[in-house]
């Protein structure tokens, strides 16, 4: 296809071999999901399986199909997540070969698989960026992800190399019972890398998320790192992200538009692709089916996305929903600047932001306003 002048998305979130890790995460997303018939197998739950994404593989054969078809598209980023990503034989070469088609090639890891060498190897690549979750950097807060106390300490130590490597990263923090007792000391600890790493704390999706939902009294401490927040300066993200995710729990949930779905979409590795790389919602289309271009007009036109845009959220996933990638919305709802979210790792390159202000531009002035003065919105 021809290039375009601007590409219909900028990122390509791809999940690859989703039931497929080597930590059993209780509140794991894709253990609650019921977008695949095969996700009731409750498959993340169970030891991890061997994969191959070398090239002869038939994994590997459809990951090289559909990680072309973006690239056509010049979509400058892609990302490309689990399960765990890391643990399939071959991710690095398949890395190596596609990092060249992208501006930024983002990989989601628990870290546990990123070993001194392999990070060497990632970061020669010059445009890898790394997100990385945990829940706490003690064991008592991090104990629904790694339930006993060596374990912890094996992904502590993996994650102060990668945080060593020079490799940009960001940390997904995830808040629930256990890990909100402990933010203060996990930021505490995570601050001699401040102004080399953004640290995105956010709450636990999905259905039974009530299950982990921090009392009144826990929430107590978001509150106070909000309003002490300078004292994590460099390694927290801009108040507007702070000031809504405090909002999220002072609300019991989102009253705030998303506008997510204008700028990244989900594949799986079988080509399926939904419009929502936070929760799977709908079989949109499929990028081993049909061109890249028709694929993205089915995107771009899908009822499913109107309604996933609208001005409050209309969906009770979404309105548990409040993300890493909200710093998006706020862009678009003029509340942090394009320099501001170029901060941010995987937004920093050049082609990226024009990107994001070519569809921040075809949205409109009267538009971003009726979503930011939506009910219940922030001012």
């Amino acid at each position: 296809m021809g290039e375009m002048s601007s590409p219909p998305f900028v990122v390509a979130d791809i999940v690859v071999r989703e039931s497929n890790c080597n930590l059993s995460c209780t509140y794991c997303l894709t253990g609650q999901s019921n977008f695949k018939s095969e996700h009731s197998l409750l498959g993340i739950f169970a030891p991890p399986t061997k994969f191959d994404c070398g090239p002869q593989t038939e994994l590997g054969r459809r990951l090289r199909s559909i990680l072309r078809a973006p690239a056509e598209a010049r979509t400058p980023v892609v990302k490309l997540s689990g399960g765990e990503f890391m643990l399939i034989e071959g991710s690095d070469e398949l890395v190596e070969e596609i990092a060249p088609s992208y501006e930024t090639v983002v990989l989601l890891t628990n870290g546990m698989p990123l070993t001194q060498t392999r990070c060497a190897r990632l970061r020669s690549l010059g445009n890898i960026v790394l997100q990385v979750s945990i829940d706490a950097t003690r064991h008592s807060g991090n104990s629904y992800r790694c339930p006993d106390e060596a374990t912890h300490h094996a992904a502590m130590s993996r994650l102060h190399g990668i945080l060593k490597s020079g490799i940009p990263t960001e940390i997904y923090l995830v808040l629930h019972d256990r890990s909100m007792p402990s933010l203060r000391d996990t930021l505490d600890d995570l601050m001699p890398y401040s102004g080399a790493l953004t640290v995105f704390p956010f709450p636990v999706r999905g259905p039974d998320r009530s299950s982990f939902q921090p009392t009144p009294e826990q929430q107590r401490t978001l509150l106070e790192v909000v309003e002490h927040a300078s004292r994590w300066e460099g390694l927290l993200p801009g108040t507007p992200y702070l000031e809504r995710l405090r909002r999220f729990y002072v609300d019991a949930g989102r009253r705030f538009s998303c506008h997510l779905p204008r700028v990244a979409f989900t594949a799986f590795d079988d080509g399926v692709v939904t419009n929502c790389p936070n929760i799977w919602f709908n079989h949109a289309d499929n990028l081993l089916q049909k061109p890249v271009a028709e694929v993205y007009r089915t995107l771009t036109d899908a009822p499913f996305r109107r309604l996933l845009l609208a001005p409050a959220p209309r969906i009770d996933a979404c309105r548990g929903c409040y993300t890493p990638w909200d710093p998006v919305s706020l862009y678009f709802e003029d509340q942090l600047s394009l320099q501001e979210l170029g901060r941010i790792p995987m937004y920093r390159g050049p082609r990226t932001l024009d990107a994001l202000a070519a569809a921040k531009a075809a949205l409109g002035p009267h538009h971003r306003a009726s979503t930011a003065t939506a009910p219940g919105l922030d001012s």
